[in-house]
């Protein structure tokens, strides 16, 4: 969508040749691309497949989904934002803001509530990667350099951590 638009590949020559523009097409270009990171993410309602993959997948491979994968996720969320259509939308600042709080803390409260229903230790842990995710998208949707840099500094220890508790 955005390239036949832009005509380019590359996100900051996408973003300049938006120059700013908010349409359909650009709503829509970024709400597909979010929720295809926010899979990743294993953002609520798109959580369901870590629990799983984790309650079979080796320690070694549940390290690198909780410490690593879903932050990757997370981080392209933003970096696409930020390169892309953050001037687009920068009009529906609030607006925005007000949905990835709110999606962060439907998604902090909900991945606790599962992890507190767990058993199964692998599970508990996917759950608990879910809830951390997000306040992470809690200090991402700020939209300000110290709600962003906060998150980054707690998806770093969150990485460490979690590594550290599969081990």
């Amino acid at each position: 969508l955005l390239y036949g638009r832009t005509g380019a590949l590359n996100l900051s020559q996408i973003g300049r040749a938006l120059g700013g523009r908010v349409d359909g097409l650009v709503v829509v270009s970024f709400a597909l691309l979010a929720c295809g990171f926010l899979v990743k993410g294993a953002m609520v309602p798109f959580h369901f497949w870590l629990a799983d993959a984790h309650a079979v997948a080796p320690t070694p491979v549940c390290i690198l989904f909780s410490g690593v994968m879903v932050e990757a996720g997370l981080y392209a969320v933003v970096r696409v934002y930020g390169t892309i259509f953050a001037p687009s939308f920068a009009a529906h600042e609030a607006g925005l803001r007000a949905v990835l709080l709110g999606f962060g803390a439907v998604t902090a409260i909900a991945g606790a509530l599962l992890c507190f229903a767990q058993r199964h230790l692998k599970r508990l842990l996917a759950f608990s990667t879910v809830s951390h995710m997000g306040i992470l998208v809690c200090g991402f949707g700020l939209l300000d350099a110290e709600g962003i840099s906060g998150a980054a500094l707690y998806a770093a220890g969150h990485g460490f951590v979690k590594g550290a508790l599969f081990v």
